[in-house]
């Protein structure tokens, strides 16, 4: 690079030392060289500064810019080294942004053109344009009065407030306690709520029923219930009544209790409360039924129909009292022994039997007390084994001897007993025979 510099720079002083062509370039006065920027006609074309590559001539200016608008023109020089136009437009205003003052910015020939900005109002945001240097016609909506619309009128954050409820919208309703389920209640055109639960599942009467449902929706169910539909309760006597509407309907009145071996009345007893026997109490030789008058020999058989009966089913024997005499001194051996003077034997036969109810084992002992004997209540209580027999098969008969002469009355308690109480009857039959009289001891 040096090098031709250095050529370059001699060859210049060679045509410089030689001369510019002059305006008479025809004179031969110049010899013709390449054409530089030097405001020279340094090829003798008689054009300065006409190189290929210039755009003007060394020294020259011109204007440039625009005066449209805020625009200004300025003036643009030529670069005195290359002989072409700087691109410089120096003192000129150029064009700006176009801006909201009234002025044309951008120098288009239009002034606020086309400019928007945002702009906001209590309603919310919107776009303005500018006009005359102004901003105007905001799109942000202003506060109203509040209307029934679904829109918050009056740009209070609040839609529809001044009303019962918000235009279109819904609210839940009803409940979802027990079977019931919610539904939807919609606001009406009038921004009041309509007061109709649309799909809700209301409540209804409780029904008592065994699955426990909650029919009214209180949270509770079967309240009031004593029983659940389909359950059944047993009736005294009676076939079983059904639940009908949480309780059960009254049974039939219980029935008395009567003497049949079944608990009537239910009470878990059987045959209990019913009327003693009308000899009660005869529980004790003391408390004994006394038989008046004495039986006497020949008599007709006596009878006793009663029961082995207490009304609380507790133990219980009955004890008879039976006196008898005989007739057979009076009848029968003054007419024939005595007045031969020989001594006569008297055979008595007394025979006690009982009709048993069936199943309870009905059995009677014998006591007998023998003339003389002074406590005759001491002696039943006692039931010396010398003096007392037991039934078999329920009957016992008993033979003894008298003489005529003696006093040949006997005094028997008879105690009927049985394997348990019972309400059913027996019957105790005492049967005293006329005796025989004889010379000879008694044989049967």
């Amino acid at each position: 690079m040096l090098r031709k510099f250095l050529f370059i720079s001699l060859s210049l002083t060679i045509v410089l030392s030689l001369g510019a062509c002059d305006d008479d370039s025809s004179s031969g006065s110049c010899i013709p060289s390449e054409e530089v920027c030097d405001g020279v006609d340094n090829n003798c074309d008689g054009i300065v500064d006409n190189g290929s590559d210039f755009t003007c001539t060394y020294g020259d200016t011109r204007e440039c810019g625009g005066d449209t608008g805020a625009c200004e023109k300025g003036t643009e020089s030529c670069d005195n080294n290359t002989c072409t136009w700087s691109g410089q437009c120096e003192g000129s205003t150029e064009t700006q942004l176009e801006e909201c003052d009234g002025i044309d910015n951008d120098c288009d020939g239009q002034v606020d053109e086309e400019l928007t900005q945002s702009c906001s109002s209590d309603c919310g945001v919107g776009t303005e344009v500018c006009s005359n240097g102004q901003w105007v016609n905001c799109t942000a909506r202003e506060p109203e009065t509040e209307i029934c619309d679904g829109v918050d009128n009056d740009c209070d954050g609040v839609i529809d407030n001044g009303f019962d409820c918000i235009k279109g919208s819904n609210r839940e309703c009803g409940t979802n306690v027990g079977v019931c389920e919610t539904g939807t209640e919609l606001c009406t055109d009038n921004c009041t709520w309509s007061g109709n639960c649309l799909g809700e599942v209301v409540s209804a009467d409780e029904a008592c029923d065994a699955e426990g449902m909650d029919e009214d929706c209180d949270g509770s169910s079967n309240e009031g219930c004593s029983c659940t539909e389909g359950e059944t309760m047993e009736c005294c006597g009676a076939d079983p009544v059904a639940c009908e509407s949480g309780s059960f309907p009254d049974c039939p009145s219980t029935p008395q209790e009567v003497c049949n071996g079944v608990d009537d009345n239910c009470d878990s007893l059987i045959d209990n409360g019913l009327s003693e026997d009308s000899l009660e109490p005869n529980d004790t030789c003391a408390q004994a039924s006394f038989h008046q008058p004495n039986i006497e020999e020949g008599d007709a058989a006596v009878e006793y129909t009663n029961t082995i009966y207490h009304s609380n089913l507790s133990d219980d024997v009955d004890i008879y009292h039976i006196p008898v005499s005989e007739i057979s001194d009076t009848l029968i051996c003054s007419g024939i022994y005595f007045s031969t003077g020989d001594f006569g034997y008297e055979c008595y036969t007394i025979e006690f039997s009982i009709t048993d109810p069936i199943g309870n084992d009905v059995e009677f002992d014998v006591v007998g007390i023998w003339p003389g004997d002074q406590t005759p209540v001491q002696t039943c209580e006692e039931e010396n084994e010398l003096n007392t027999w037991t039934s078999y098969d329920n009957y016992l008969g008993l033979n003894w001897e008298g003489r005529c002469g003696d006093d040949d009355s006997l005094n028997f308690y008879v105690k009927v007993y049985g394997a348990g109480p019972t309400c059913e009857e027996y019957t105790l039959t005492i049967n005293f025979p006329l005796g025989d009289i004889q010379g000879s001891p008694c044989t049967w």
